[in-house]
C-alpha cells in the first residue's frame, strides 16, 4: 500500500497484523513499471517519450475496456486521455508481493518508494508520514539506498506526501544548456565523490537512529548502484577534497587513514545489514542477470537507452525492475527472513 493513498488504511490494517514491513527507497522501491504481466500480454503500454507509458495507442473504446479488466489502473480525466498505473505498480512492488503471497498477510506492508528521491527524503518518510508505529510488535524496514548522487532539498509547498525537491549534479556543458540555479550550484560548488559517501554516511545515521528508536530489523538492498561496499566508502572516508575561493575543485588527495570524524561516520554502517541475493550487489542486477544473455556491464541508463529494456523484460524499457523482477526479490527477502531471527514466531506457525 502506498503511503499517499491512505495512511488511515495502514493503520487500520495495523489493527489486525501488529507487524510492518516498511520499504523505503526511489522509483525501484515504489514499483515502477512493475505492470501485470497479463496487461503486457494483452493490452501493453507503450514507452513515450523517455520518460512515461501510456495506453493512448489505443482507442477510447478499447481503453475504456482495458480499465474494467484492470482494477489496478486509475482513468484520471473523463476522456480517458490519460491512465494512472501507480495502484497497479504498488500492487507489483516487492514489498507488496512478499506480505501478500509470502507473509500471508501477516504483516502490514507500507510501500514508502517514491520516484526520484534521494537518501534523506527516502528516510524521512519514516518520520514524517503518521502511521501509528507504535501499533506494531514487529518492524521490518528494507532500504533500497538509491544513488548517493542526489541532493534532496526542503521544500516550503503545502505538500502532504512530499517535504522535498530532489536535485542531481548536472556533468553537462554549463556554457550551453541553461540549469536551474540551486541545481548549477550544487553541481560546480558541492558535489564529489567524497559528497556522495558522505550523503550515504550521514543519512545513514539518521536511519539507524530510526530503527533503533523502534527496535525495528534492517535489511538494506541497493537499487541499482554497486558502490555501497566498505572498500569503496572507506577509500571515500580517506579522500580529502581541495577546492579554491570559488569552491572549484583544485586537488583530490587520499590520506592514510580517515580523520576520526570521517572514521566514526564508516564505523557507525552495520554493513551485515546488507544482502546480496544470488551473490548480487543490487536490486537491477539481481533482475538484469536473469537473462540468458547476461551483460554485466550493461547498467540502468544504459538499458533504458539504446537496449529498450533486457531481451525477456526483466528489466523494462525505462530501465525499472518488471514485476516478476520485484517477485523475485521478494521472494529472496523471505528466504533471507527464514534463515535470520526475523519473523520467527510466524516461521514456527507455517511448519
Amino acid at each position: 500500500m502506498h503511503y499517499s493513498k491512505s495512511v488511515k488504511a495502514i493503520n487500520q490494517g495495523l489493527d489486525q497484523t501488529n507487524k510492518i514491513i516498511v520499504s523505503i527507497g526511489c522509483s525501484f522501491v515504489f514499483g515502477s513499471a512493475a505492470f501485470s504481466q497479463e496487461l503486457l500480454d494483452s493490452s501493453p503500454p507503450v514507452y513515450s517519450n523517455g520518460a512515461t507509458w501510456t495506453l493512448n495507442n489505443y482507442s477510447v473504446i478499447e481503453r475504456k475496456k482495458i480499465l474494467e479488466k484492470f482494477p489496478g489502473l486509475i482513468m484520471s480525466n473523463h476522456d480517458y486521455s490519460y491512465i494512472e498505473f501507480d495502484k497497479m505498480f504498488v500492487e507489483n512492488s516487492f514489498t507488496s508481493i512478499l506480505c501478500r503471497d509470502f507473509l500471508k498477510k501477516e504483516y502490514t506492508p507500507i510501500n514508502f518508494g517514491s520516484p526520484g528521491a534521494g537518501l534523506k527524503s527516502s528516510i524521512m518518510k519514516l518520520f514524517l508520514v503518521p502511521v501509528e508505529w507504535k501499533k506494531a510488535d514487529e518492524i521490518i524496514v528494507v532500504f533500497c539506498p538509491t544513488s548517493a548522487n542526489r541532493l534532496d532539498i526542503l521544500i516550503d509547498e503545502n505538500s502532504h506526501d512530499n517535504y522535498y525537491r530532489t536535485a542531481w549534479p548536472s556533468y553537462a556543458n554549463h556554457e550551453t544548456i541553461s540549469w536551474n540555479k540551486l541545481q548549477e550550484g550544487f553541481s560546480q560548488e558541492l558535489y564529489s565523490e567524497k559528497w556522495e559517501a558522505l550523503n550515504f554516511l550521514t543519512n545513514y545515521q539518521l536511519l539507524t537512529s530510526w530503527v533503533k528508536n523502534h527496535n525495528a530489523k534492517l535489511i538494506t538492498f541497493p537499487a541499482f548502484n554497486d558502490y555501497y561496499n566498505p572498500d569503496y566508502f572507506y577509500k571515500m572516508s580517506k579522500t580529502r577534497i581541495i577546492r579554491d575561493q570559488k569552491k572549484q575543485i583544485l586537488d583530490i588527495r587520499e590520506d592514510s587513514q580517515p580523520d576520526r570524524y570521517h572514521q566514526f561516520l564508516f564505523d557507525s554502517v552495520d554493513w551485515n545489514s546488507f544482502i546480496a541475493p544470488q551473490g548480487k550487489s543490487n536490486f537491477f542486477t539481481l533482475a538484469l542477470s536473469q537473462e540468458d544473455n547476461y551483460d554485466p556491464s550493461l547498467n540502468h541508463l544504459s538499458i533504458c537507452g539504446e537496449h529498450g529494456g533486457s531481451e525477456t523484460k526483466w528489466i523494462m524499457n525505462c530501465g525499472h525492475p518488471s514485476s516478476k523482477a520485484h517477485r523475485l526479490l521478494a521472494q529472496e527477502i523471505y528466504h533471507h527472513l527464514e534463515k535470520t531471527d526475523y519473523c520467527r514466531k510466524t516461521w514456527n506457525i507455517w511448519q
